[in-house]
C-alpha cells in the first residue's frame, strides 16, 4: 500500500509539473488534421428552431446567411491557404450531438459556430465572442486532490489518460482564445463596434479542436439591428471572420497533418 501511494503522489508531482510547463509553453508552431486547415463553419439553430428573433429577422437564417457568405467569398477570392466547409448549407434543424458528430468526423483546424443574440434589455448591444471557460488555479488544485484518492490503486491506469486529455483542452483552450483576438480586432471595425470576448460551457465549443462561438450582435437593440440588416447584403461580417481567420493562421504557423478526404 506504501509504494502504492508513493507511486501516486510521484505521479501528482509530475502532473503539477505539466500544469506549469503547459501555462508558460509558447504557442509555436500548430499541426492540424488536414493538407490545408480546414475551417469549418456551425450556423446555429435551423428548421424549426429559429432562435431569437425581432419580428422577421430570426436568428437562423442570419447565421446561415451569414456562414453562406463566408464560404462564398471564400470562394470567389480562391484563397489557397484553407478551406471552409459548413455543417448545414440549407435551413434545416441540426442537434447537438450531430453537429459534434460533424466536427469530430471532419476535424478541423477551427470551428466557428455564429450565433444572434437578444435580450429582454433593449439596451443590450454589441458582439460576443465565446471560449471554452478554463481551469482555475483554485479547480485545478482540486482536480489533483481528486486524484489522490484513499484508493489510489483505482487511479493508477487512469492517471496519465486523464493529465493529457486536461492538457489538450488547455491546448485548445489557447488556440480558440488566440483566434478570438484576431476575429475581436477584425470586428471592431464593423457596424457593431462593441465586441466582447467570454469564457463559457457552451457544448460545441467542448471538442477537442479550437472553437470560438459568436453572437454577432443584438436582434433586440435597435443601432445592432440596423447594423445586421445592412450586413446581411454588404457580408461585412464575413469579410471580417475571413480577415481573422487569415491573420490568425498567419501569425501562429498553422501547419496541417490529415489526407483530403
Amino acid at each position: 500500500m506504501r509504494d502504492r501511494v508513493l507511486s501516486t503522489m510521484s505521479r501528482l508531482v509530475l502532473a503539477s509539473v505539466f500544469f506549469v510547463a503547459f501555462e508558460t509553453f509558447p504557442s509555436g508552431t500548430q499541426t492540424f488534421p488536414s493538407p490545408r486547415p480546414l475551417i469549418l463553419i456551425d450556423p446555429g439553430h435551423g428548421g424549426a428552431d429559429k432562435g431569437s428573433s425581432y419580428h422577421d429577422l430570426l436568428e437562423s437564417e442570419l447565421a446561415l446567411n451569414t456562414a453562406l457568405k463566408i464560404q462564398e467569398i471564400h470562394l470567389r477570392q480562391k484563397i489557397k491557404t484553407y478551406s471552409v466547409e459548413l455543417t448545414r448549407n440549407t435551413d434545416r434543424w441540426m442537434d447537438l450531438e450531430e453537429r459534434l458528430r460533424i466536427v469530430n468526423h471532419r476535424k478541423p483546424s477551427l470551428v466557428i459556430s455564429i450565433h444572434y443574440n437578444s435580450s429582454y434589455d433593449e439596451r443590450a448591444k454589441g458582439a460576443e465572442i465565446f471560449t471554452l471557460e478554463k481551469l482555475t488555479g483554485v479547480q485545478r488544485q482540486g482536480f489533483l486532490a481528486s486524484l489522490s484518492s484513499p484508493a489510489p490503486e483505482l487511479f493508477e491506469a487512469s492517471i496519465p489518460d486523464v493529465i493529457l486529455k486536461d492538457l489538450e483542452r488547455r491546448n485548445q483552450i489557447l488556440r480558440s482564445r488566440e483566434f478570438a483576438k484576431h476575429l475581436q480586432q477584425a470586428l471592431r471595425t464593423t457596424d457593431v463596434q462593441t465586441v466582447r470576448t467570454k469564457e463559457a460551457e457552451f457544448q460545441i465549443l467542448g471538442s477537442s479542436y479550437p472553437s470560438v462561438l459568436l453572437e454577432a450582435g443584438f436582434l433586440s437593440n435597435a443601432s445592432d439591428r440596423k447594423a445586421i440588416i445592412k450586413d446581411q447584403s454588404a457580408g461585412s461580417n464575413a469579410k471580417k471572420i475571413l480577415e481573422a481567420i487569415g491573420s490568425w493562421i498567419k501569425t501562429t504557423n498553422v501547419v496541417s497533418s490529415r489526407d483530403e478526404n
